[in-house]
């Protein structure tokens, strides 16, 4: 094989990537006044993901810069207020119970996920490879987050979904996890 066709298509191949991932940071605004994103928190949002199929994100790089400075801590409140307002809206009937709601995550571990009433495993061939491709992104983020370059360990990359109605079970908890991330524990347990 001519060396220089393979270094070229490599060439190509990350210009498009980069293309692709500076193209979805200027369309979120666009994305979300077309009501492709549904917002349910600043950093929370759901895409649709084929029939009765939703993904889960927490925020794209406009959003990330949009809402500066991001801290962890800001990640997970708007992650549990996000999914208590989307529990809200499968009661609302805005979203039906039986729609999927997955998402890829490498923070989070399987046993919080689960008390939550997720389901989770090992992406598949192919949500690694669609996780590679956001790779770099997904470490600018981390970046930004942690305040230093960090790379995100790939070993802790785990794929999880809930159905909406599993979701609405599980509200309560979801509710009360906002409010100590919103107020801390005693704030949140007078709230209550």
């Amino acid at each position: 094989m001519d060396v220089e066709l393979l270094v070229t298509t490599a060439l190509y191949f990350v210009g498009a990537v980069v293309a692709f991932r500076v193209a979805r940071m200027f369309t979120t605004p666009l994305l979300r006044w077309l009501g492709f994103y549904t917002y349910y928190a600043p950093m929370f949002f759901l895409q649709p993901f084929g029939r009765d199929r939703k993904e889960m994100h927490l925020g794209t790089l406009w959003d990330f810069l949009r809402n500066w400075p991001i801290t962890p801590l800001t990640l997970m409140r708007d992650l549990a207020r996000g999914l208590a307002g989307v529990a809200e809206d499968v009661r609302n009937g805005t979203i039906a119970p039986e729609t999927v709601l997955r998402g890829t995550t490498y923070y989070l571990s399987a046993q919080t996920l689960q008390r939550y009433g997720f389901l989770v495993r090992k992406p598949y061939p192919l949500e690694y490879a669609a996780f590679a491709l956001n790779y770099i992104e997904v470490c600018i983020l981390k970046s930004l987050v942690t305040g230093r370059p960090t790379l995100v360990d790939v070993r802790r990359v785990i794929m999880v979904h809930i159905r909406a109605d599993a979701l609405v079970a599980n509200a309560h908890h979801l509710n009360a996890t906002a409010r100590q991330l919103q107020y801390g524990s005693k704030q949140a347990r007078e709230a209550a």
